[in-house]
Parts: C-alpha cells; sequence; structure tokens
C-alpha cells in the first residue's frame, strides 16, 4: 500500500466534494476485503499500518528511502548550471504555489533559476503556473519539464543530482500526517540542501 487511498479521496481535490465520501469508503471497504484474500500486505509508510486493522504477522512496513548507491552519471542534462529545484507530484497541496511565490520573492534580490519537475493531471494549473512566470517577468528563469506529461524517474534523480538545492512546502492536510516524503531521502541522498515546511515532526 504506497498512499492511505482513503485519505487522498476524501482531502484530495480530484473528485467533487458531493462523492468523495461515498467514493472513500468504498474504496476503504474494497480494501479490508482484499484483505482478507492476502497474505501479507507491505506498507510504504510507517504512519499507514493502523488503516487495516491488520495483526502485525500480516504486514511489513518497506518505507519510500532513497538510495544514491548505484546512481551513476545524470542522464540529461540541466537547464541552469544553478537552480532550485521543484520535483515530483506537482499540485497546490504539495506547495507548488508557495514555492513560486518564494522563488518570485528571491529573484526581487538576485537571479534564482527554478526548474519545476513532475507531472500533473491538471491542464489548468499548467497554464496558471506559466503565466505566473510570466506575469512576473521570469521566463528566462524558469523551466517546467513534464507538466501533464509524465516523465522517467531517472530525469528527476538526475536533475536531483545537479540541483544546487531542493524545495519542499507541503500543506498541512491530513493525508500528510506522519508521511516522511520521498523528496526528503532523495535530496539528502545527494547531499542537497533541502528547504520544507516547518512541521514538528519534521
Amino acid at each position: 500500500m504506497h498512499e492511505d487511498y482513503y485519505k487522498n479521496i476524501l482531502h484530495g481535490k480530484a473528485y467533487p466534494k458531493w462523492i468523495r465520501s461515498v467514493l472513500a469508503t468504498l474504496v476503504r471497504k474494497l480494501e479490508k476485503l482484499a484483505m482478507k484474500r492476502v497474505q501479507t500486505v507491505s506498507y510504504a509508510e510507517a504512519c499507514y499500518e493502523d488503516i487495516l486493522s491488520l495483526p502485525a504477522s500480516k504486514f511489513l512496513i518497506l518505507e519510500n528511502k532513497f538510495s544514491s548507491r548505484g546512481i551513476g552519471k545524470p542522464v540529461i542534462q540541466a537547464p541552469f548550471k544553478k537552480y532550485m529545484l521543484y520535483a515530483g507530484t506537482i499540485a497546490e497541496a504539495w506547495g507548488i504555489w508557495e514555492v513560486l511565490d518564494f522563488w518570485a520573492r528571491l529573484n526581487q534580490q538576485t537571479k534564482v533559476p527554478l526548474v519545476v519537475a513532475g507531472h500533473t493531471h491538471y491542464g489548468g494549473l499548467v497554464k496558471d503556473i506559466l503565466r505566473f512566470v510570466e506575469k512576473n517577468r521570469l521566463q528566462d528563469q524558469f523551466r517546467l519539464i513534464g507538466g501533464t506529461q509524465y516523465i522517467p524517474y531517472s530525469h528527476i534523480i538526475s536533475l536531483m543530482q545537479q540541483a544546487s538545492a531542493v524545495i519542499a512546502l507541503y500543506h498541512d492536510l491530513p493525508q500528510i500526517k506522519g508521511k516522511m516524503p520521498t523528496k526528503f531521502f532523495e535530496a539528502m541522498a545527494f547531499q542537497k540542501p533541502l528547504l520544507f515546511t516547518p512541521m514538528e515532526e519534521w
């Protein structure tokens, strides 16, 4: 189990409000039904171990950690020599607007390029991001890689290897509580400065 799908559906914006509770409840019931037929469940986060009320003998935790061992030279060339990187799912809950606002403020003092590399299901969000960049006249300091197109994970890692800093400004939402984002482990594995939301557990 890679996510708490119940919370993602209930608190996310992928579905209209009126149907979220019904869908989330249905998904949880299906998960519990499936649990009667499986031998073992692996959880990607320690915070998921209670969501299905399984006995300790029926689950194990394989956390979303990352090691740079075996990673060779970058497979793609970075668009800037020095840059901040926002990588992964491009979403409001994952702090894309806070990142853009922070970056725009930095650029009032000194030129700081930003690379946003990842995927979103919302084409409108990509358009809004590009409008923000244009409005702030920062097109020469910005690159979007991916957007509504998926990009290989090897490209994300290559951009992480070459970045000057990694930025992760998450919203304090129920579906994020207790999680340790993989992005943290990726950044630390490459010894990159990490700017993140000041949540107590982090």
